[in-house]
């Protein structure tokens, strides 16, 4: 694929902020999160619908366990920044990422200002992000809260959610990003169809071990009404499942990572799975 020289990301990044902080009621489509969140979903077996999380205003009044809801729906969602900190996701980001919500909804609500100031939210970059499509956008800044980050990465001509979290401290390394940040933009046409067939595909994937193909039944099978078992996996199918989906989330990590070792693809991975 040609890279696209001078793309800007405002377009697409204010349009992914819009649909999150002003859906209301709260609402997340499947649409607008990256093949990386889709593939760390159906890995860990999360439903494919974000759950109920009240907005502030209806958790004063209604939910007592919302900070609890809140949270879980940010976690549906989100993982652990390993791409910029070592610090872990914590509930602070429900935290960040609601109150900014509440005010985005309540600004809209007057009607007199853009609810989605472009010129509050800054957008960063690392060096090594340079031609993946990968960038950071920093939410307007509060005293009394961690700084809310999102995480996006270019696919084709949209913008994705990767992640979302918030942090006490500015990540190290980060500078402006630039229309040159994706000037040289690329999708590795050989890798990525090779990935997401593990996404597209995983319900038929696994489905192949519950209704196999039926071998022609023994005539005298038939003649009696008697059906031939079907195959039940074993301890080894079951593993060589785990190897290729472990390797279809290494080939998409690469396509979108190339820079990136072995040893932060296996961070990564333990961060989706570790105990929360």
């Amino acid at each position: 694929m040609a890279s696209h020289a001078g793309y800007g990301a405002n377009a697409g990044v204010r349009t992914l902020v819009a649909s999150l902080l002003l859906s209301d009621p709260i609402h997340i489509d499947a649409s607008v999160l990256s093949d990386d969140v889709h593939m760390r979903q159906r890995m860990l077996g999360l439903p494919r619908t974000a759950p109920f999380a009240p907005d502030l205003e209806d958790a004063h009044t209604q939910w007592g366990d919302s900070p609890a809801l809140q949270e879980a729906f940010i976690r549906w969602f989100c993982r652990d920044p390993i791409e910029v900190t070592e610090s872990a996701l914590s509930a602070k980001t429900a935290r960040s990422f609601f109150v900014q919500r509440r005010r985005a909804l309540d600004t809209a609500a007057e009607g007199e200002r853009d609810p989605i100031d472009m010129e509050r939210l800054t957008m960063l970059c690392k060096d090594e992000w340079h031609g993946t499509g990968r960038l950071l956008v920093q939410f307007p800044g509060d005293p009394d809260l961690a700084m809310l980050y999102m995480s996006v990465v270019r696919d084709g001509t949209e913008v994705k959610l990767d992640n979302l979290f918030a942090l006490d401290d500015p990540p190290a390394g980060l500078h402006h990003h630039t229309p040159a940040c994706w000037e040289s933009y690329n999708v590795h046409d050989e890798d990525a169809p090779a990935a997401a067939e593990y996404i597209n595909d995983a319900d038929e994937f696994w489905s192949g071990f519950d209704d196999p193909a039926p071998a022609p039944a023994p005539a005298h099978a038939a003649s009696a009404g008697v059906s031939e078992p079907a195959h039940t996996p074993t301890d080894a199918d079951e593993s060589a499942a785990i190897r290729d989906i472990v390797r279809g989330a290494y080939t998409l990590f690469r396509s979108r990572h190339p820079l990136d070792s072995t040893e932060t693809f296996l961070e990564l991975v333990h961060s989706a799975i570790a105990p929360q």
